[in-house]
């Protein structure tokens, strides 16, 4: 039984089909289904920033754009149990042995922190975030620190044997410094690991999901305001190709699909999708985008909200059989200092990097217009 739960859940390649569930009902059912540099933290960190009826972090305020209230942090622990089941329950992929010091890049409300220390309780786990959200009742191996991983790390170089990261994607301006800085902290032989989806779909396998659908525009809208901002949100789909010009060894990449909702006829994806649908309708598409198109798109709450309002009614009606592409990828350090360790390499890809994506296909979005009316 245990064999074919994870034979289930096992990465999806990317010619595998996913086949819709043709007696899936819509209307009404959601409401009837329950499944679903370092800084000591002061008072003035706690006050975080107020903005269109959510709160944003504010230690370096702006560079984030996914609010941090109560609410935010009910939708990331349901999001983690969704990737839970995706992955099979496995909370990473990278072949761990024994590690002794592990660092989790915005770890959010710290719960993957939490279970890697439990699951390794002679290891120090540390995560950092630019907001203070996470508990103060955790392991003994684990701590939380408030921090922007853009600047300059002030951890001890190669001092960590595995270094992790989940949905940073709209967050970073420059990936492959990023990366350096990743690659200077691990130990000899140590591992990075990136859990990142890529928002720029939906796809589909049946072609149920119409390029004009207001779920096409609300991803390209938002994947543009990204651009926009210089922290894009379509970097998934890069990071392999990244670790291997930084420098990194045996690059793994595996590809996972996630549904926008129940529609699947396979019993786990169904309950995935589920999760799913309950995170995007419950406040996260609107999460997703409110400081996005309100700072950068000129776009007025009420338009926002308005607009969101149409996407999850056109999700609510079902058809579309759509699923994001879910990446993980991870690689090692070398165990050896490499003789040529490619620095014009690295330079020449900073160069491409932080352009990534700004111009054609890849910057999809560019005419599509806010709801009548507006900006």
């Amino acid at each position: 039984m245990a064999q074919s739960l994870k034979s289930k859940l096992s990465p999806l390649k990317r010619s595998e089909v996913l086949e819709a569930d043709p007696d899936v009902a819509y209307d009404d059912t959601y409401k009837d289904q329950p499944p679903v540099d370092t800084t000591s933290v002061t008072e003035t960190l706690y006050q975080h920033i107020y903005e269109n009826g959510r709160t944003y972090h504010r230690y370096q305020a702006g560079k984030y754009f996914m609010p941090n209230d109560e609410k935010e942090m009910d939708r990331l622990d349901l999001q983690y149990h969704m990737l839970n089941l995706m992955y099979g329950g496995r909370i990473y992929f990278a072949p761990l042995e024994n590690p002794r010091k592990m660092l989790d890049l915005g770890t959010g409300t710290g719960i993957w922190a939490i279970d890697m220390a439990d699951k390794f309780p002679n290891a120090e786990v540390i995560g950092n975030d630019l907001s203070p959200i996470q508990p103060t009742w955790v392991p003994p191996n684990c701590r939380f620190e408030i921090d922007d991983i853009e600047q300059e790390w002030t951890h001890q170089k190669a001092s960590f044997d595995y270094i992790h990261a989940r949905y940073l994607f709209g967050s970073i301006e420059n990936w492959p410094a990023l990366i350096d800085q990743i690659k200077i902290h691990l130990t000899p032989g140590g591992y990075v690991e990136f859990q990142e989806t890529d928002p720029s779909g939906p796809c589909s396998d049946d072609s149920t999901v119409p390029p004009d659908s207001l779920l096409s525009q609300f991803c390209a809208q938002m994947v543009h305001a990204s651009l926009i901002a210089r922290r894009p949100a379509n970097i998934a789909r890069h990071l392999k190709s990244m670790l291997e010009v930084a420098g990194f060894e045996d690059v793994h990449e595996k590809v996972f699909k996630l549904p926008t909702s129940h529609w699947s006829r396979d019993r786990m994806m169904k309950e995935i999708g589920w999760y799913n649908y309950v995170n995007c309708v419950d406040g996260g598409l609107e999460a997703a985008v409110l400081a996005l198109w309100t700072r950068y798109l000129g776009w007025k709450k009420e338009e926002v909200t308005e607009f969101v309002k149409r996407v999850k009614e056109e999700m609510k009606k079902g058809g579309m059989h759509s699923y994001w592409k879910s990446y993980v990828v991870y690689g090692r350090k070398p165990a050896k200092k490499q003789k040529d360790d490619k620095e014009d390499d690295r330079r020449e890809n900073t160069a491409t990097a932080s352009g990534i994506c700004m111009h054609g296909q890849e910057g999809g979005g560019y005419g599509i217009t806010p709801p009548t009316g507006s900006p």
